[in-house]
């Protein structure tokens, strides 16, 4: 795709974007995010066991959870957002 002043546009896959973000947001503040699911359509998008107990949350109609945990030695706060999938999602 090319602009009409001539940039090259490269379309990029929705959940590769998440994840070129997430790497710059780790080196530049030390933050980390993914999109995940309980059947990741890519392995490295698998569920943790944290994640699950997320995932299985918001199957029960929670919209966010979040709390600290202990990851390596230090404790961390952990917080995930259920997000909107597709029929939710509004243009216009």
């Amino acid at each position: 795709m090319v602009t009409r002043d001539g940039v090259r546009l490269t379309k990029i896959n929705p959940a590769y974007m998440t994840q070129l973000l997430s790497d710059m947001a780790d080196d530049q503040e030390g933050v980390r995010f993914k999109i995940t699911s309980l059947e990741p359509l890519n392995p490295l998008n698998a569920a943790d066991d944290w994640e699950r107990e997320a995932l299985f949350a918001f199957e029960s109609g929670a919209r966010e959870y979040a709390g600290l945990v202990e990851e390596g030695g230090r404790e961390t706060f952990r917080c995930q957002d259920r997000g909107h999938d597709r029929s939710e999602r509004r243009f216009g």
